[in-house]
């Protein structure tokens, strides 16, 4: 079945913002700039009205910017002054975390004109990297206070997840019940299991092979859909890990493909990895057992960082 991806870029070696290209059977053609965006390197798709949000940056001044489908623009904010690392939609609404200022924000939009609703200091330096979504709440990994904030949808503070001392967690996924969160640490590359009741870690495992020190570059989770299996991206040693959900342990660690995975992405049968110092995002087929098989393809785009379907 055809798709359309979407992959948000660094401003640099020629990158002029989101790129859209077709898939299918495995293969991507040719990409096209969807829209010209300064610091594309986080973006989102609505679910309900298919818009698009990228972060972006212009002078000295840092925001929100929302396009529909065809990449026409619908509004922009502009209330940073470093673009933030994160976006996501929820209900209507955008958030965004901010690595740099160590923010979270939410967005409305009414009238095609953005609204920034609340804008957080979590604390300076914190490391913000991505907004999760739990029932009515939101989750918010900060990866220099080793914790996952969480608050309500207004962004309240309400509670958080602690991490030893020099984890540095960075992102996570859910399973589709939200009973379990599967969270990924950049500085201990390590995996965790959070059990969502009392937000308790249950388990916790490395994402390096066996023989593999510590390495300081674990970026991306993904979880299958049917929920066996996790890939998890490193950088620095540029490798996915396939680790199965019952064991917990890697199963398989396999070349991104390109330097420096920042992000991956399963679509179809398929995992796309983009690989941002190599300026390639690579296709690799899955196997029934979930293991990642044969490289089909390395598209050349530049500096890709974050991949959406449209």
């Amino acid at each position: 079945m055809e798709k359309t991806i979407l992959t948000g870029t660094y401003s640099e070696r020629g990158s002029k913002g989101i790129y859209a290209c077709r898939f299918a059977d495995g293969h991507l053609e040719q990409p096209a700039v969807f829209a010209e965006v300064k610091a594309a390197k986080a973006i989102a798709v609505d679910p309900d009205s298919g818009r698009v949000a990228s972060v972006m940056e212009e002078g000295k001044e840092a925001g929100v910017e929302v396009f529909e489908r065809d990449g026409s623009l619908v509004a922009a904010l502009r209330f940073e002054t470093t673009p933030s690392c994160y976006v996501a939609w929820n209900g209507g609404r955008i958030y965004t975390a901010n690595y740099h200022e160590g923010t979270v924000s939410v967005i409305s939009l009414h009238e095609q004109e953005l609204h920034l609703d609340n804008r957080v200091l979590v604390r300076d330096g914190a490391g913000c990297h991505q907004v999760l979504f739990h029932g009515d709440q939101v989750l918010v990994p900060c990866l220099f206070l080793d914790r996952i904030m969480i608050f309500d949808r207004d962004l309240n503070y309400q509670s958080s997840i602690r991490f030893a001392f020099g984890t540095g967690i960075r992102h996570g996924v859910f399973t589709a019940d939200g009973s379990t969160l599967y969270a990924v640490s950049e500085l201990s590359n390590e995996l965790f299991e959070i059990k969502t009741n009392n937000w308790s870690i249950v388990r916790r495992a490395s994402v390096l092979p066996e023989g593999e020190q510590r390495r300081r570059g674990t970026a991306a989770v993904r979880l299958s859909p049917d929920e066996k299996t996790l890939y998890v991206s490193t950088r620095g040693i540029d490798l996915i890990s396939v680790i199965p959900v019952d064991s917990l342990t890697v199963k398989q660690a396999v070349y991104s493909g390109g330097r420096h995975p920042r992000d991956i992405f399963l679509v179809d049968n398929y995992l796309l990895a983009a690989n941002r110092y190599s300026d390639n995002i690579a296709v690799f087929e899955l196997e029934d057992d979930g293991c990642i098989g044969r490289e089909l393809q390395a598209l050349a785009v530049p500096s890709p960082v974050s991949i959406q379907v449209l």
